[in-house]
């Protein structure tokens, strides 16, 4: 075995002879020596570290085999650590859990895709979003190429999803197939400064200044006979909201046959006095919201009338067993509604001077004697007229259906003279209840309307 010490020999040597060669001591010639010294001793260092390598065996070739080898290991594992990236890239991007979190708020949860039948509209669209986000994630994890195998709980997720998604699309198609029905079924009702011609209606408007007379027309896509499924008469519902608040609805009811073959309706909304068609045909007949307030015009001059300064939406719509027939809106603007206010009030005299005592269904003086007794008694003064207004007694059922009877009642209406010198009516009712003996007790007043102005040349009447 070789001396692996021989190596420190030679730098003892090196330094024994720096330190033991004798040093000139002309100071100007001292660094010139110095170096020389330092050369030669360099050059024995140098000597001596090859025989050295030589007695180790290490020749110059080995040296650079080593080098080589060492480049040759920096490679491969430079080579190595771009194979292991390439492993690490090819990873799925995803965890069971990661997958969780985007699929299980699609099953559970306020974005769930849970559906059932409706018309609402935003829950629609609300199912939709979810329905796209479902997709996109599916389709997300398909292309990941990432495997559910070991994910019980992703799978069983992913497959309540599948049934979620179905689901919808099958109520989708039925949703289209009702909004192309819809579409198919729906009117429009349309607006005008001036009175409109169902045959030819123009200078239509949707936008309108405080004040501006507003007249409105319904056309429907079928006949009211068809609609309504009678060709005697048809009670037109027409729904009216302002700002989105719902007043009371507005009942027109058509009582000629001819008119329920007409596939429009005049609608009359805050129109000029003189060019008023409302309750102007006794076989069209306006509702009442109250005693004095006639539903048509009257009623909705009264509403633009107490609007506030600013800009109003006003929407009407003719629906009828959940389909709508046909639907419109306008907007109207101002500072100032006060014109509408004396519009109302000018229609509403109109409406009162064509009021009469609903006419008697049923003779029976005795009846109405008895009737004008008990008003008396409750207070009323210069009864002028009892016109009983039902055919017959109205029975009253504990529960409705076949149940036991309660009692009975019947209505009249009482015209009267008041204090003022005016006239005025009252639809009064008059019960009897049901006794145990089998018949029915004493009458008795039970319920008294508002009153309703009627002019004195039409008490007659």
């Amino acid at each position: 075995m070789k001396d692996r010490t021989k190596g420190c020999s030679v730098v003892s040597a090196a330094a024994a002879v720096l330190f033991l060669s004798p040093i000139p001591l002309s100071a100007g010639n001292f660094f010139s020596d110095l170096g020389d010294t330092l050369k030669d001793a360099g050059n024995t260092v140098a000597e001596q570290a090859t025989e050295l390598s030589k007695d180790l065996g290490i020749t110059d070739e080995a040296q650079e085999s080593k080098k080589k080898t060492a480049k040759s290991g920096e490679k491969k594992s430079s080579g190595q650590a771009a194979a292991n990236s390439q492993t690490q890239a090819a990873q799925p991007a995803h965890t069971c859990a990661d997958w969780d979190k985007q699929v299980d708020p699609l099953v559970d949860g306020e974005r769930a895709l849970r559906v059932y039948p409706t018309d609402d509209t935003a829950l629609h669209a609300k199912w939709e979003k979810s329905y796209q986000e479902a997709k996109s994630v599916k389709s997300a994890l398909a292309a990941s190429g990432f495997s559910t195998s070991d994910c019980g709980k992703l799978r069983a997720s992913l497959g309540t999803l599948d049934r979620y998604m179905a689901n919808y699309e099958a109520i989708r198609v039925q949703q289209d197939a009702a909004v192309a029905e819809a579409a198919a079924i729906q009117g429009q009702i349309v607006f005008s400064s001036k009175p409109l011609d169902p045959e030819n209606p123009g200078s239509l408007s949707s936008s309108f200044t405080a004040g501006e007379y507003i007249y409105g027309l319904i056309l429907a896509k079928k006949s009211w006979a068809k609609i309504y499924e009678t060709n005697n008469n048809g009670n037109i519902r027409v729904d009216v909201s302002i700002d989105g608040k719902k007043i009371h609805a507005q009942f027109v009811n058509l009582q000629k046959p001819e008119y329920m073959q007409r596939d429009y309706l005049v609608f009359d909304i805050a129109p000029e006095v003189s060019q008023m068609t409302a309750y102007g045909d006794s076989h069209i007949i306006y509702g009442r919201s109250s005693a004095t307030l006639q539903q048509g015009p009257n009623e909705l001059s009264y509403h633009l009338g107490q609007l506030a300064p600013g800009k109003h939406t006003v929407q009407f719509s003719v629906d009828y067993f959940g389909r709508n027939y046909a639907k419109g809106s306008f907007t109207v603007e101002g500072q100032n509604y006060k014109a509408y206010a004396t519009l109302h009030t000018q229609i509403a005299k109109g409406v009162a001077d064509a009021v009469t005592l609903p006419p008697a269904k049923m003779e029976n003086p005795a009846l109405a004697k008895e009737m004008q007794a008990l008003l008396e008694k409750a207070g009323w003064k210069d009864i002028y007229r009892i016109n009983i207004v039902d055919k017959d007694w109205w029975i009253n059922r504990v529960s409705g259906g076949d149940s036991a009877v309660e009692s009975r009642h019947m209505a009249a209406a009482v015209l009267a003279k008041g204090a003022d010198g005016s006239y005025y009516f009252k639809k009064c009712t008059f019960h009897q209840d049901k006794l145990l003996s089998g018949g029915f007790g004493p009458l008795y007043l039970s319920h008294q309307g508002d009153k309703v102005p009627v002019a004195a040349d039409k008490i007659d009447m």
